[in-house]
């Protein structure tokens, strides 16, 4: 029996040490690889997140661009090259006789400079009701030409049939272009040949 004894505690020693080596061995490897695995899934999972959510975002800032490019023509597009103040205080006073505001006043001040661009101030003073004055920014709003409103005032000057003053601090821009530019150059030129 004891020798049987034996044998069986051999076939025991011989399994216990079979199953531990297929669980150093075999198991702890599989197990470390699959955790590496599991890791790597994880941080691949949060990378692909992550390109959505930009992609989102670039989306939105394309269109965003796109925008403001749109904007930035519009505006553009009303900043002329020379200063026109004869064709934008003819629309000022088209705007004022439309709109019947009484007492017009259109004074242009003495232009400045700053950077690629020139403002004029504008002055602007007529007497009317509120609803036409309301209507005239918003003439102002439509014109082709930006209009930066500096100031308003208006005032009641005593009158209980609605009337009332309105004073407007404005400027107008223009860019340096051609416009100034060739008239000295034919000034310039016109010299040369005499």
């Amino acid at each position: 029996m004891k020798l049987r004894n034996k044998n069986q505690m051999a076939v025991y020693v011989i399994l216990i040490v079979m199953v531990t080596g297929i669980v150093v061995f075999r198991f702890r490897p599989l197990y470390a690889q699959r955790s590496r695995l599991e890791k790597k899934y994880a941080e691949q999972k949060r990378t692909i997140q992550n390109a959505v959510e930009q992609s989102e975002k670039l989306s939105d800032l394309s269109s965003l661009l796109k925008e403001m490019k749109e904007q930035s023509e519009d505006y553009d597009a009303q900043i002329p090259d020379a200063p026109k103040l004869g064709e934008f205080l003819h629309m000022i006073a088209e705007l004022m006789n439309e709109l019947e505001l009484k007492e017009q006043m259109v004074q242009p001040a003495k232009e400045s400079s700053a950077g690629e661009l020139n403002s004029i101030p504008i002055k602007m003073q007529c007497s009317g009701t509120l609803e036409q004055f309301f209507e005239f920014y918003k003439g102002l709003e439509n014109l082709d030409r930006f209009v930066r409103i500096k100031g308003v005032e208006i005032v009641n000057e005593g009158s209980l049939d609605g009337q009332v003053r309105m004073v407007t601090d404005g400027i107008i821009y223009y860019r340096h272009g051609d416009g100034g530019d060739s008239a000295a150059n034919g000034k310039l030129n016109a010299k040369r040949q005499s």
